[in-house]
């Protein structure tokens, strides 16, 4: 975490502080203090309506640019 880049990249990187572990539990916290209702996961991916698109991770990961 460092707030907005106002100058450098590396000026902001410096002064920069690492957080350890994952954004989720924060998350997951933050989600159910919005609404706890809980659902059952779905059956089939997408759904009904939604074509599967692909296997985990996803074409998109492999592209290089």
């Amino acid at each position: 975490v460092g707030g907005k880049v106002k100058d450098s990249f590396e000026d902001w990187f410096e002064k920069a502080q690492m957080t350890e572990g994952s954004w989720w539990p924060h998350w997951q916290n933050w989600i159910e203090t919005q609404n706890d209702q809980m659902v059952d996961a779905r059956k089939k991916h997408g759904g009904k309506k939604l074509k599967i698109l692909g296997d985990a991770p996803g074409t998109f990961v492999k592209v290089r640019t």
